[in-house]
């Protein structure tokens, strides 16, 4: 198994240049307590009603989410619905100078009504209507000045008619010359239109729907054979829904990850997290196994709530410890995951220089009672064996194992651990100084130490 919380330590800053279908969505929210005497249908008790970016807009908010810096290029309406978008994309950091408003569009709304965290039914609101001239002569003539400082590109197709053909084909080819992968959410039965792209991500049913194959018998790896010889892209993503995605690419090579979720509530935006999450993966240079693994984990996360739900790098993190329990083993190179998971929390941290389970537990028990607390184990150690590494990270008592760092001070600053006791030979101690808590992470030397009293 790909150990995912290295891969996710390899996951750096990005600016992401992301265009696409601005769409609106709105939850209205409530119970159901009864039947209508009208007709068999439930009777929705209102109880709340939010606002929030849909289409490209969530995949923003998505990409935001995990630590992107994001320049959306989109339209926006003049309908009232849309008027609450850009504050909402301005407070989630959201770059809007390219965003421009079209005379006489409306935004397409989408109404979803939710009772007792269940969708009853979506209206929508949404009239066909291409880019305007103006706006695309705008941007084909700026589409360098569009480029500077991205690192990668998303467009999210909603068919809504922004993403023309002249500007999907002036993109690719800049990226192409500037060395910029591009990711694609594609929509409708033609892709060809996507040429240029370096991946393309249909779901199941819309790579079936492309490869215009007889049955759903075919074979998958036949339906990506066939588009990967029909398109000019380097690699097809074919998310599964409970199945998983698959990746291929032209040199017939294929990777597959299994879905990784706890309960499936809604699958509302899955797709725009993932997504957001393989253009993270991309920009980081990650292989295509880890790649495909983190954004499935971040996938599974998100069809656990209702609505869209934007995944944060600390619910990644926190997910692939639960996952795989190896993962909790921590060194120098994870001390900003280790930043990541703690962002928010308090920590009590526990200093030790040997293995030696037996005499640790009493106190790790004691602590572990205090829920609000992660208490992190560091080791006065290099390295273990796999054997010991599993044994120290299998203790449910223990949320994160540290070994020995090259830097302990950096290690105290990350944690600003709130309590910190010390294990050597027999002997329980709790550190108060800040100075003897940084002795004894480099030596086994201290001073003023405080007795603990188990």
């Amino acid at each position: 198994m790909v150990r995912l919380l290295k891969s996710l330590a390899r996951v750096g800053p990005c600016r992401v240049l992301l265009l696409g279908d601005l769409l609106v969505d709105v939850y209205t929210r409530g119970v159901v307590e009864r039947i209508s005497p009208e007709a068999p249908v439930p009777v929705l008790k209102v109880l709340n009603e939010t606002l929030s970016p849909g289409g490209v807009g969530n995949v923003a908010l998505s990409l935001a989410a995990l630590g992107a810096d994001v320049r959306l290029v989109a339209r926006l309406g003049s309908n009232r619905e849309s008027r609450g978008l850009v504050n909402i994309l301005q407070t989630h950091g959201v770059e809007l100078t390219w965003l421009r408003k079209q005379p006489r569009y409306h935004t397409p709304v989408k109404r979803r009504l939710i009772g007792n965290q269940q969708q009853l039914l979506r209206l929508d609101e949404e009239v066909y209507d291409p880019l305007s001239p103006s706006i695309e002569a705008d941007y084909l003539n700026r589409v360098q000045e569009l480029l500077e400082g991205v690192d990668i590109i998303a467009i999210s197709d909603y068919g809504k008619g922004f993403l023309t053909l002249p500007l999907l084909q002036h993109l690719f080819l800049a990226a192409k010359e500037r060395g910029i992968q591009t990711i694609v959410d594609p929509k409708g039965v033609d892709f060809t239109r996507y040429n240029g792209a370096t991946v393309v991500k249909p779901n199941l049913a819309e790579a079936y729907a492309a490869s215009q194959v007889s049955s759903f018998k075919v074979p998958l790896s036949e339906v990506a054979a066939i588009l990967l010889q029909r398109l000019d892209i380097e690699k097809l993503l074919i998310t599964r829904s409970a199945e998983g995605m698959t990746l291929f690419d032209q040199a017939g090579r294929s990777y597959h990850s299994s879905v990784r979720s706890k309960e499936v509530k809604d699958v509302t935006g899955a797709g725009d997290t993932v997504l957001s999450a393989l253009c993270l993966a991309y920009a980081s240079k990650l292989e295509e196994e880890e790649t495909l693994h983190i954004a499935n984990v971040a996938a599974g996360i998100a069809i656990e709530h209702v609505g869209c739900a934007h995944v944060s790098m600390q619910q990644l993190a926190e997910r692939i410890c639960l996952e795989d329990v190896d993962s909790k083993v921590l060194d120098d190179e994870n001390l900003f995951i280790l930043q990541t998971l703690m962002k928010g929390r308090q920590s009590i941290l526990v200093i030790i220089d040997k293995l030696d389970i037996l005499p640790l537990l009493p106190l790790l028990r004691e602590l572990k009672k205090r829920k609000s607390f992660q208490v992190i184990v560091y080791y006065k150690a290099r390295s273990l064996d796999e054997d010991q590494l599993h044994i120290l990270s299998s203790l449910s008592e223990i949320d994160y194992v540290v070994l020995q760092s090259q830097n302990p001070q950096n290690l105290y600053e990350v944690l600003s651990p709130v309590e910190t006791y010390y294990l050597v030979s027999k002997e329980k101690h709790r550190l108060h100084d800040r100075r003897d808590i940084i002795t004894a992470l480099y030596h086994n030397t201290l001073k003023s130490l405080v007795e603990y009293q188990a």
